[in-house]
């Protein structure tokens, strides 16, 4: 098979494996990234099991889970202790885990894989136009008209606010801001306590009140990340605050007096005291606001070679934490498209779009269905609801939650399998097993360790 002419448009994590997919492949691979001097950007997140295949494939996964925090189940509850959502990775696999990690991690061994595998990088090259030349091929132009070269193939991964996807794709695709968003803080977990956890917390008021507490792995020695508060334990592992807020009210956030602030945080729950004692000021936490992109074809019908992927393509609410996991996925089954077309670009992107449309539609539909329950301002009975019975009805049948599972995992592909078991071949994960996991606390434990 001839060796195709790759352009990638963005370093993100979806540029990022796509590149290291194609050079595994044998293609000839070149990354553009506006910014120069690319920087991770973003609060700590969940990877789902869902990840782990295509991280083994780039043969990342063993230096990845080494900067990781397990996390086994996750725990959501109300102001009033009563439980909302109560998910153990277990009951679907001893062995199951998700994994918290920072930003910094994850892009610093991808670019390791990358530069191994001999991917260019340009960075501060900003591409602006998309044109055809003579051969068909895609020629891409930057900010200031340079011509940067004619390619074969051109995977847009410049994340959720694209300027090329709505130049180029306009009419293919709706973009709509969340009018929710989340502050966000990175700080050392000095005692461990949320680390040995191995769970995500959640804690609600209403529906116009949540904050959450995530366990969020390691730092990167000698590499700097402006988003965590620096403390007295650099070698300690890291956990990550959420708290939602409105995009409206981020003004008038900035202008509250910070220790009352951390005074309403901590009365909502008292776990995140060790965390408020280390923030100083306003300036400790982001904001973060999402996107949700809806888009149908995710390649161009104009440019025959152009495809669409990551948050560029399909960016949506973190309520479920899927949008890293989705954008490596979708690195993985691009390349493997372009090889069983046997590098027939245009016959790949189509076969891609179109296995590639029910899995995202259906987790950008749940998304959808979901953050209202937990990101709303207060719709009457959203959260009367839920906290009454979300926990009973996913008790009701090991079917239900095992349902429930697989969408957190990542494994659900549509609704059409509603009660079926699949998803999950075991000896397909390889899932590895170690000797702590038999020593491992059961879920009480866990729960009493990170209440303390």
């Amino acid at each position: 098979m001839s060796v195709l002419n790759v352009a990638i448009i963005g370093s993100g994590s979806a540029g990022q494996s796509a590149s290291i997919f194609l050079r595994q492949k044998g293609h000839k691979v070149k990354i553009f990234e506006k910014v120069l001097d690319p920087k991770p950007v973003g609060a700590g997140f969940l990877l789902q099991p869902t990840a782990f295949i295509p991280l083994k494939r780039m043969k990342v996964f063993d230096e990845i889970e080494g900067y990781g925090s397990k996390v086994r189940s996750i725990h959501a509850y109300n102001h009033k202790q009563r439980t909302i959502l109560d998910l153990k990775y277990t009951d679907l696999h001893e062995n199951l885990y998700a994994m918290g990690l920072n930003r910094g991690a994850l892009y610093s061994c991808l670019l390791k894989r990358m530069k191994e595998e001999g991917v260019e990088v340009t960075n501060g090259i900003h591409i602006t136009e998309l044109k055809k030349d003579e051969k068909n091929r895609t020629k891409l132009l930057d900010n200031e008209g340079n011509d940067r070269g004619s390619y074969d193939l051109v995977i847009v991964a410049d994340g959720s606010r694209s300027a090329l996807r709505d130049k180029y794709h306009s009419e293919y695709s709706k973009v709509r801001p969340y009018r929710w968003g989340t502050l966000f803080a990175i700080v050392e977990d000095a005692d461990h306590k949320f680390t040995k956890s191995e769970q995500l917390v959640q804690i609600l008021e209403g529906s116009s009140k949540m904050m959450g507490i995530m366990p969020t792995g390691y730092r990167v020695k000698d590499h700097h990340n402006p988003y965590i508060v620096e403390g007295n334990s650099p070698d300690s592992p890291l956990v990550t605050l959420f708290w939602s807020l409105h995009s409206n009210q981020v003004d008038n956030w900035h202008k509250e007096d910070f220790e009352l602030w951390k005074e309403k945080v901590h009365k909502l729950s008292p776990l995140s005291k060790s965390i408020l004692e280390v923030l100083k000021k306003h300036g400790n936490l982001y904001y973060a606001n999402y996107f949700d992109v809806r888009m149908k074809p995710y390649y161009s019908p104009k440019f025959s070679n152009v495809v669409f992927i990551g948050d560029c393509a399909h960016a949506m609410s973190p309520v479920l934490g899927q949008g890293v996991n989705l954008a490596m996925q979708d690195a993985m089954l691009l390349s493997d498209c372009i090889e069983s077309h046997h590098n027939d670009v245009e016959a790949a992107l189509k076969e891609y779009s179109k296995s590639r449309k029910p899995v995202l539609s259906f987790y950008q539909n749940i998304s959808r269905w979901a953050n209202p329950w937990f990101q709303s301002s207060n719709i009457p009975g959203f959260h009367f609801t839920r906290d009454l019975f979300f926990a009973p009805v996913t008790g009701l049948s090991k079917y239900i939650k095992e349902y429930i599972l697989l969408i957190q995992a990542g494994s659900k592909k549509t609704w059409l399998n509603l009660l079926k078991k699949n998803g999950f071949d075991y000896k397909f994960w390889d899932f590895k097993v170690e000797s702590s996991l038999t020593d491992k606390p059961n879920s009480s434990e866990q729960k009493n360790s990170i209440n303390q």
